[in-house]
């Protein structure tokens, strides 16, 4: 018989905030759901990240110097430099070998997006090693406002310049540059 006598409940997981925490590395996962990548799980008292290492050709380049960056501080740069696989699947396994359970500090940025605020490893240095109190993090600077489109803009559009309508969009009004004159006659 199935049932739930025994089961522990929880209030859910918290992801961790923009700032600096203490956490152990988790998991490293090779996925390829939505993009190839390698994701790496790092847990702390007060929550949970989980960071994406994308493989792409494009990518891969940016992601090997980061991942590098992770493994040198929970480990050592002579580490790093030893990891090797003959594939992104083989590559995570053997970064997971090295880093799961190790300890470490990191950095989280964070971007506002859609009224929500998303904690992201931004530029390095984003990682530390345990113990050690390198990194910096400044709301002002570590947090990027959310940027809004403005619609009312007096600049001319795309296209217009070359005697062409531009385009626009549903429901938005077409805004006239101001002209010279107009702009000496306002301030006489």
């Amino acid at each position: 018989m199935i049932n739930f006598k025994d089961v522990e409940t929880d209030h859910g997981t918290n992801f961790l905030a923009p700032g600096i925490h203490s956490v152990t590395v988790k998991e490293v996962v090779y996925d390829t759901t939505k993009k190839e990548k390698i994701a790496i799980t790092f847990v702390a008292e007060d929550g949970v990240t989980t960071q994406d290492f994308y493989t792409t050709a494009k990518a891969a380049p940016y992601s090997y110097v980061n991942l590098k960056h992770i493994i040198a501080k929970c480990i050592d740069e002579a580490a790093a430099d030893g990891v090797e696989g003959e594939d992104h699947k083989a590559l995570a396994a053997a970064i997971s070998k090295l880093i799961v359970g190790k300890k470490c500090g990191i950095k989280l940025s964070g971007e506002w997006y859609d009224g929500k605020l998303r904690a992201k490893f931004n530029y390095r240095p984003f990682c530390q090693a345990d113990g050690e109190d390198l990194l910096k993090f400044d709301e002002a600077s570590d947090i990027k406002k959310e940027e809004s489109a403005d619609l009312t803009s007096n600049l001319s559009r795309p296209g217009e310049d070359e005697g062409e309508e531009a385009e626009v969009a549903v429901g938005e009004e077409k805004a006239e540059a101001p002209s010279l004159e107009k702009a000496g006659e306002e301030l006489a």
